[in-house]
């Protein structure tokens, strides 16, 4: 269902617009946890290593698509929200152009760069054979996720995140059965995980577009809105290409994150894993206020409606609060028993250092909260230089403690990695933020009093 997100309370649409994307990225996160718990479960810790291994590689091309598909969506949502259908159309016609070009080269390049990244890496000789094989597959197949996730952003952008999460549970759900079917039938190992995320990516974006064609007369494409307009995606550049490349640099950070990880041996890497799962267990809510902010203050940005965006952030940001002491407190008190999602008999090495991350990160959740609201909020209104350079706080701090504090710290130094990469970029992004919000305020003062002529209302 289309929603204008420029009128009514912004708590509640904003609320009402997370909810369902808190559900899709629950199941969307299923996809990760599927392949690690059944592939930790089925084929042991070795194997749960090597899925492992390939998850900082992952967010390099991952991060570049997400990135790129977010920004060009943004201009989708500007353009809705100033009533302008015919532009939303012609914007999606743009964003299908690029997004289909950068994908086919990136995944080129990454396929036949998978295994050079690993052993650069120094991925375990134990481990290495899995471990290549599933990224090749992961990353060969990544136009199955770019095609879905395309669709779904610009769904989002008109205000629906309602749909786009039918067809996610459908796939979530396809994905887990094959996944079980591939390595306990077909006994096709890691290659068998990989395969099936491909192949439930491919069923949810298909699916979403047959909704598409059918249920959404505002997406239904002319001839005239194909049209070449080197302008206009110039403009869908602007945005798309930073973010884009944020994504790709908070990667670098985890590459060599990973990097002296493997040098701490396999049960490291499989604590590592554990861990950052339940990471990605805490971000969903905090991604999903940050999604539903940037679509909030796209669509009241492209209206012109600047007082609102001010109250829409206040409310995302007391729900970050709220969600980030829930969570810190939960693993806190229930981190250890997680594990044995991912590993039926974990080793008491692996259960120690699992019980050290949740110890350091579960103080800083609330950075991590706080950083996707101002980061979504300066995306929404086209600000896309200051999150990208958030993005290289984020890599050189991570590089900072993986290069420097694992050396007098050990594994701690690697836990800390995440916690101060989150804290400096929030700090960063804040500042930028309200720099940013007190001239669109001072703005919307101004034509309140008659000092700039004719403003939209608020």
């Amino acid at each position: 269902m289309i929603q204008d997100m420029t009128r009514g309370r912004p708590f509640g649409l904003l609320l009402r617009f997370a909810l369902p994307l808190l559900v899709g990225n629950i199941f969307q996160l299923c996809y990760g946890i599927a392949d690690t718990a059944i592939v930790g479960r089925v084929l042991g810790a070795e194997a749960l290593a090597a899925v492992g291994a390939t998850t900082a590689l992952q967010f390099l091309p991952f991060g570049l698509f997400f990135g790129l598909t977010s920004g060009l969506t943004i201009v989708t949502a500007q353009r809705f929200g100033a009533g302008d259908h015919d532009g939303v159309r012609h914007s999606v016609a743009m964003s299908a152009y690029i997004a289909a070009a950068l994908t086919a080269i990136c995944s080129l390049v990454f396929v036949f760069g998978a295994r050079w990244m690993l052993q650069l890496l120094h991925t375990p000789q134990s481990i290495f054979p899995e471990a290549e094989q599933y990224l090749t597959l992961i990353l060969g197949g990544s136009c199955s996720l770019v095609f879905y996730v395309m669709l779904s952003s610009i769904l989002r952008a008109l205000g629906d995140s309602v749909t786009p999460l039918y067809f996610l549970i459908f796939s979530c759900l396809v994905n887990i059965g094959l996944d079980y079917w591939f390595l306990t039938s077909f006994g096709w190992g890691v290659r068998g995980a990989a395969a099936a995320t491909v192949i439930s990516q491919a069923l949810s974006g298909g699916l979403c577009l047959l909704l598409i064609r059918r249920k959404f007369p505002i997406l239904r494409m002319r001839k005239r809105d194909w049209r070449w307009d080197w302008p206009f995606i110039c403009e869908h550049l602007r945005i798309a290409l930073p973010m884009a490349l944020q994504f790709s640099i908070m990667a670098l950070g985890s590459i060599v994150l990973q990097f002296k990880l493997n040098d701490f041996g396999t049960e490291a890497i499989a604590s590592y894993t554990a861990s950052l799962r339940l990471d990605q267990i805490v971000l969903q809510p905090m991604l999903s206020v940050g999604v539903a902010m940037g679509t909030f203050t796209a669509q009241n940005y492209g209206a012109g409606r600047y007082g609102r965006i001010y109250q829409g952030f206040s409310a995302a940001f007391r729900m970050e609060l709220y969600f980030a002491l829930a969570a810190g407190f939960v693993f806190l008190l229930f981190g250890n028993s997680f594990i044995r999602i991912f590993l039926e008999h974990p080793s008491e090495e692996i259960v120690n250092d699992v019980r050290l991350y949740i110890l350091t990160a579960a103080g800083m959740y609330w950075a991590l909260g706080v950083l996707q609201v101002y980061r979504h909020a300066l995306q929404g209104m086209g600000h896309a230089v200051a999150p990208m350079l958030s993005g290289i706080i984020e890599m050189a701090l991570r590089m900072g403690a993986a290069l420097f504090l694992s050396m007098p710290f050990g594994y701690w130094g690697i836990c800390l990695a995440n916690p101060l990469a989150w804290l400096g970029a929030t700090l960063q992004l804040g500042i930028v933020y309200h720099i940013v919000i007190h001239r669109l305020r001072k703005r919307h003062r101004a034509v309140a009093e008659g000092r700039l002529g004719m403003f939209q209302g608020d």
